[in-house]
């Protein structure tokens, strides 16, 4: 995974692998704030297509057993401490990633609409944004994330009100890190036009969560819809506009994951297709397309996940407490 939110990480079965010994420990931070220790290991060379990036550390962690990124088969994540030592031009349109050290390579157009950025240590990225007068600091760039803009509550109030918008409330864990997932009270709402540095980005998904404490930050539901450069020489980000406008979906209201062999309802929208159902967070799901689920291997949640909820209606057996029921779900707008 190309994560610029994080440092580079390897698999514990990678790192055995390739023979590489410990240097030193450090604590480390997932991007759900949780706390944890890690071994670091030097990486004398690491190859991306012809390129090779030399003498470069690397955290180290059983990435196999955290269910979701055992689904994906990843062995790492490439970290900006890595891609800081480059610029990187990302097309989501072409799928295609173009790494130089030569900007003047790139076809970038004189004038392109830039974000500026400034770097922690390890080198990720961060940036300012603003909705009229309301300023949100230090939002973390972050490729590693497949949320859309998270922001602080107070923030995030101020927006609604000044937009006159109400906010869909959800519960349950909603995201995770390498050290696990939380739940809590989330709030999203569609934010008509908010500037990221001097760039007007229209139709904006934002979130916040009532207990966390987590630093704001823009994920890959929001930037899958740009193709754009990271140059952490000049440290600007500029963006090309692919997608105008967000993209909104139909949904069933919920998400699900595997918990101890049971596949268990993780989070759920209020007054959602889910919601109205009676399904809750924590809700232990028997039976999904049409197979019995009610205990699920490892490898059999992999396959279930991978379907994604393409169907527009969905036919679920759920349990709560000692009894078990039927349900059927049809996807709706859940934002206007």
């Amino acid at each position: 995974i190309l994560d610029s939110g994080a440092p580079n990480l390897i698999s514990k079965s990678l790192a055995d692998q390739l023979g590489l010994t410990m240097a030193s420990e450090s604590k480390a931070i997932d991007s759900r704030g949780h706390v944890g220790f890690m071994e670091i290991v030097t990486m004398d060379t690491i190859k991306i297509g012809s390129l090779a990036f030399t003498n470069t550390a690397a955290l180290v962690y059983a990435l196999d057993s955290i269910t979701e990124l055992h689904c994906m088969n990843v062995d790492g994540l490439i970290g900006s401490n890595l891609m800081r030592h480059a610029i990187w031009d990302i097309s989501y349109s072409e799928e295609k990633i173009i790494i130089t050290d030569d900007r003047g390579k790139l076809n970038i157009p004189e004038n392109a609409p830039l974000i500026t950025f400034t770097t922690t240590v390890q080198g990720s990225p961060y940036f300012h944004a603003n909705y009229d007068d309301i300023k949100i600091k230090n939002i973390l760039f972050d490729l590693g994330s497949g949320g859309n803009l998270s922001v602080p509550q107070k923030s995030f109030n101020k927006i609604i009100n000044r937009e006159a918008t109400t906010p869909i409330k959800g519960y349950g864990a909603r995201s995770f890190g390498v050290f696990g997932s939380c739940y809590d009270t989330s709030y999203y709402a569609l934010i008509q036009k908010i500037h990221m540095g001097n760039i007007p980005v229209d139709s904006v998904l934002m979130s916040t969560e009532k207990n966390s404490r987590v630093s704001p930050i823009l994920g890959t539901s929001v930037l899958r819809h740009y193709d754009f450069v990271i140059d952490w020489q000049r440290k600007e980000i500029l963006l090309r506009n692919r997608d105008p406008g967000h993209r909104l979906k139909k949904s069933f209201g919920f998400g699900y994951g595997l918990e101890e062999n049971e596949l268990k309802v993780m989070f759920v929208f209020d007054n959602s297709p889910a919601s109205n159902a009676g399904i809750t967070a924590g809700t232990q799901i028997l039976e999904i397309y049409g197979k019995d689920v009610e205990e699920l291997s490892l490898e059999g949640y992999c396959s279930i996940r991978n379907f994604n909820f393409e169907e527009e209606t969905i036919f679920l057996r759920i349990k709560k407490g000692d009894s078990s029921r039927e349900v059927k779900l049809a996807k709706e707008y859940l934002f206007k």
